[in-house]
């Protein structure tokens, strides 16, 4: 289940809380790959806010490489093998974002070591044991 608003993170913008909720029911399993997120609406009546807010929460998710929009069907949980692809956009990305965009910056920051971390993971599991 989803976490809802809390007051521990008040002063937290709201498009990153929700991004965080659905961001830990990804990475804690609720939200497997292929799973369907919560839609729009279900999430503006979850957390009482504008569907501005909603899409800014899903854009962080879809820039991380966690979840992809499909045309007229919502936003799906994208497994892990669709993630080394985008290493190389968000190196570029990172690069040439504006200093004053620091928002955008962190979420690629953090969407990079992450996707770096899972493709080591994945290097590692696919290795043959040592004999």
């Amino acid at each position: 289940m989803l976490a809802s608003p809390g007051m521990s993170d008040a002063y937290r913008p709201v498009y990153r809380r929700i991004a965080d909720s659905l961001r830990t029911a990804i990475e804690s399993g609720d939200l497997a790959p292929g799973d369907k997120l919560p839609s729009e609406a279900e999430l503006m009546t979850q957390w009482g806010r504008s569907l501005g807010t909603v899409r800014q929460a899903l854009a962080v998710l879809r820039n991380e490489g966690l979840v992809a929009p499909r045309h007229g069907r919502g936003v799906f949980v994208l497994g892990r093998e669709n993630f080394e692809h985008l290493l190389p956009a968000l190196t570029k990305a990172i690069a040439v974002a504006e200093r004053d965009d620091l928002n955008l910056v962190l979420d690629l920051i953090i969407a990079r070591v992450r996707l770096i971390r899972q493709a080591e993971a994945s290097k590692e599991s696919a290795q043959p044991p040592p004999y």
